[in-house]
C-alpha cells in the first residue's frame, strides 16, 4: 500500500477522539518518500533461437522450472577493463616492462616484486594499475612456460628442465666404450689421515664391469688417474685379501675412455699414455654428467650399498645427532679391501637391471667372443703411464724436485749426442714411488731407468710425501738454507712419529 495512502488513513483516525481531552498526531511523512521511483530499464526481448533453446532444455528434463534459474553468480569479470590507446603509455606497456625487467631479467626476482614495480609505475603517471591476478595471467598468456624458466635461469637450466633426451643402446663389444670419473665418497676414513677418501673407477658400458678402481686421500690428480689405470691394466692380486669368493679378470687395454674435461684428463701426461697403450680419450661437453651416467649410477650404489651403513658415513645425517668424524672406526686400506669385496662377490655377481644379467658372466662372454687387448708388457706398464715431466742431464744426473737420479752408462751416451747438454730429456715418474724415474731416448725409442741416488728418501715415497716432508724440512731450517738429503731423513722421521701418534691416539678413543 503507498505510503501516502497509509498516512491518509492515519490522518482520518486521528480525527477522532480516542478519549477525553486526547488526540491523535500524524506520524510525519519521511522526506525520501517525496523522491520520485526510479523506474527499472526495460527488459529485452530475447532472441527466438533463445527461446528455442531455453525450451528444448526444459522439456528434456521433465518440464522442471528450476533448470530456467539465470546462474548470475557464474558470470564471469564484468567490470571495465583497463584503457588501452595504440602508441601511447598504457597500463599493458607498463606491465609489460616491469615484466621483462624484473621478472623475465637475471638474477631471477619474485613475481610480487615485479608487481610492485608495474604499481609504483603507474602511480607515477596516475594510471590505473591491474590487479595482481590480471598480471599473472598476463604472463602466463604471453610467455610459455619453457620461454619464462629460460629467461630467468638461462637456456641451460631450461634445456636439462624441459628437453627430452634419447637413451642410447649399450656397445657391442666390450672394451669399445669406458667411462672414467672421481667421486668423493660419503664416508670418513681414520688412517692414515682423517677425512673422505676420493675414489677414482673405471666401467665398462658393454658389460657393466669394473675395470679397475683407485681409493685414496690424494684429490682428483693424475696421480690417483695413473694408479686407476694401472688398476686396471693390471692383473689384479686379490691374494691379501681374505673371504673373497670370485676372481676380478679384468686386465685390458680399452678402445675408448669416455671422461670429462678435468685438468689431470687433459694433460700431457695422459696424451703420451695414449699414444704408448693405443687408446682414445673423448672429452664430454662440461656440465652434462648425464653423458656418463653409468659410473655416475655406479658411485651412487656404491654410496648406498658400501658406505652409508658404517660408521662416520655422511649420509642424511647432521652434527646435531651425530657426528660423522668422532663415529668413524675404519682406516683406510679396511675402506678398500670392503670396496673390493663388494665389487668382486656383490656387485659383479648381481644381476644388473639394463643389461639383464651378471656383470661378470657378460664379460666373459663378449670377451670369448671378441677377443681383447692386454697390456703389451706388464713390467713397464709404470713407465707407460707415469707422470710426463722434463729435465736436462747435469754433469752429475738427472734433478728432479730436490732428488738425484743417475746411471753413468746411460746418461754418458745421452749427453754426449749433439746438444744433449742443452737440450729438455722427456721423463716419466711414478708419482706414488719416485725411487726411480725413466728418460726417453728418443733415437731409439726406448726408456731407460735412472735409480735414485738416496733411495732411503725416495724409495716407496709418493710425490705428495714427499713434499710434505719438504715442508717439514723447510719449517724447520732458517731461510735461504738449502735442504739437504739429511734434512730430508729427519723430516721423514718426524712425520712418521707424527701420524702413529696420531694413530695411537685414534685407537685408544675409539677403544674408549
Amino acid at each position: 500500500m503507498p505510503l501516502t495512502m497509509r498516512c491518509g488513513r492515519l490522518k482520518t483516525r486521528s480525527s477522532r477522539p480516542s478519549g477525553p481531552g486526547k488526540r491523535l498526531r500524524c506520524r510525519r511523512k519521511p522526506t525520501w518518500g517525496t523522491a520520485d521511483p526510479v523506474e527499472p530499464p526495460p527488459i529485452r526481448k530475447p532472441h527466438p533461437r533463445t527461446i528455442q533453446r531455453w525450451y528444448r532444455l526444459w522439456n528434456s528434463f521433465g518440464r522442471d522450472i528450476r533448470l530456467l534459474i539465470p546462474h548470475q553468480h557464474r558470470r564471469g569479470n564484468r567490470k571495465p577493463g583497463l584503457p588501452y590507446v595504440s602508441n601511447a603509455t598504457t597500463p599493458y606497456t607498463l606491465m609489460a616492462e616491469a615484466v621483462e625487467r624484473y621478472y623475465l631479467h637475471m638474477p631471477s626476482k619474485r613475481k610480487t616484486y615485479a608487481y610492485r614495480q608495474y604499481v609504483k609505475a603507474c602511480e607515477a603517471i596516475q594510471l590505473p594499475s591491474a590487479s595482481y591476478r590480471r598480471f599473472r595471467r598476463f604472463i602466463e598468456r604471453t610467455y610459455t612456460e619453457r620461454e619464462e624458466f629460460e629467461r630467468r635461469y638461462g637456456r641451460r637450466a631450461a634445456y636439462l628442465k624441459y628437453g627430452i633426451f634419447d637413451r642410447t643402446t649399450p656397445p657391442e663389444r666390450p672394451l669399445e666404450e669406458v667411462e672414467i670419473d672421481h667421486c668423493l665418497i660419503d664416508l670418513i676414513a681414520t688412517h692414515p689421515l682423517t677425512g673422505r677418501p676420493w675414489l677414482t673407477a673405471l666401467l665398462d658400458r658393454a658389460t657393466r664391469v669394473i675395470l679397475g678402481a683407485h681409493l685414496s686421500f690424494e684429490p682428483p690428480s693424475y696421480a690417483c688417474l695413473q694408479r686407476a689405470l694401472v688398476h686396471a691394466f693390471w692383473k689384479k692380486d686379490l691374494s691379501s685379501i681374505d673371504g673373497l669368493a670370485h676372481d676380478w679378470p679384468c686386465h685390458v687395454v680399452p678402445e675408448w675412455i669416455f671422461s670429462d674435461n678435468g685438468r689431470e684428463l687433459r694433460s700431457r701426461s695422459l696424451r703420451l699414455t695414449e699414444d704408448m697403450l693405443d687408446f682414445g680419450i673423448v672429452y664430454l661437453p662440461v656440465k652434462s654428467p648425464w653423458l656418463k651416467g653409468a659410473v655416475e649410477r655406479l658411485f651412487g650404489t656404491i654410496g648406498v650399498q658400501v658406505f652409508s651403513h658404517q660408521e662416520g658415513t655422511l649420509l642424511s645425517r647432521t652434527k646435531d645427532f651425530y657426528d660423522p668424524v668422532a663415529r668413524a672406526r675404519r682406516s683406510l686400506p679396511e675402506v678398500n679391501r670392503m670396496l673390493v669385496k663388494w665389487i668382486v662377490d656383490d656387485y659383479h655377481m648381481t644381476v644388473h637391471g639394463t643389461l639383464g644379467a651378471r656383470p661378470l658372466e657378460k664379460w666373459l662372454e663378449l670377451t670369448e667372443r671378441y677377443p681383447v687387448r692386454p697390456v703389451p708388457s706388464f713390467d713397464h706398464v709404470i713407465r707407460m703411464t707415469g707422470e710426463l715431466v722434463t729435465g736436462s742431464i747435469s754433469n752429475v744426473g738427472v734433478h728432479y724436485d730436490g732428488l738425484l737420479y743417475a746411471d753413468k752408462r746411460i746418461l754418458e751416451e745421452l749427453r754426449a749426442r749433439r746438444g744433449g747438454l742443452k737440450r729438455a730429456w722427456t721423463l716419466r715418474i711414478d708419482p706414488y714411488d719416485l725411487g726411480e724415474i725413466a728418460i726417453l731416448d728418443d733415437e731409439t725409442g726406448q726408456w731407460h731407468t735412472l735409480p735414485c741416488t738416496d733411495q732411503d728418501v725416495s724409495r716407496h715415497v709418493s710425490k705428495y710425501q714427499h713434499r710434505v716432508h719438504k715442508l717439514i724440512a723447510k719449517r724447520n731450517l732458517a731461510a735461504g738454507v738449502r735442504i739437504t738429503v739429511q734434512h730430508l731423513r729427519k723430516a721423514m722421521a718426524l712425520a712418521e712419529d707424527s701420524v702413529r701418534t696420531l694413530f695411537e691416539q685414534g685407537a685408544r678413543a675409539s677403544s674408549v
